[in-house]
């Protein structure tokens, strides 16, 4: 029911915009708040890079510019998965040495696609529920789809209005 709100949202956007067709390049002059043009396709498949705005950096370097955070970081978004799990898992044990696991390789193969960190995501988890996800093939439904929209219907999802995206995570959340 999420993905039907947000589609007849961006129908509604489509028709009740009349310049609309000037929304791609000019966002400031739309009815609606919309997404934006985002660039379509997939991501190349490829080692990250070590660099920033074309200069090399070192890994010590990026260590001690973060200092602290490079242990903190990891330890909170740890922490919130596992109390995110917790939260949904209805009374069942939950194993935080497989979510940490999970974590770990999610991470190691998104960065291999260039993607921002992966912790839980309580917001994702609750539309999950509020949508009538019970399994784990629930993310894999929502990458397939992910993927479809990246690899073809990203010229359209720049038509979405930012106000239907927000309702469908405040409503779940």
């Amino acid at each position: 029911r999420n993905a039907i709100i947000v589609i007849i949202c961006l129908l509604l956007a489509w028709f009740l915009d009349p310049e609309l067709h000037n929304c791609k390049t000019d966002p400031d002059d739309c009815v609606f708040s919309l997404t934006g043009s985002i660039d379509s396709g997939l991501p190349a498949f490829e080692l990250p890079q070590f660099s920033l705005q074309d200069h090399n950096i070192s890994f010590s370097a990026m260590v001690s510019t973060l200092g602290p955070a490079i242990i903190i970081i990891p330890i909170l978004a740890i922490l919130e998965s596992v109390a995110i799990a917790k939260a949904f898992a209805a009374g069942k044990p939950v194993d935080a040495n497989q979510e940490m696991v999970a974590l770990g390789v999610c991470n190691i193969f998104g960065s291999l696609v260039h993607s921002m960190p992966t912790t839980g995501s309580f917001s994702r988890t609750a539309v999950n529920s509020s949508s009538g996800v019970k399994t784990p093939l629930g993310g894999l439904y929502t990458g397939a789809l992910v993927i479809l929209c990246l690899a073809f219907l990203m010229p359209y999802c720049a038509f979405i209005p930012k106000a239907s995206l927000s309702a469908v995570i405040m409503t779940a959340v």
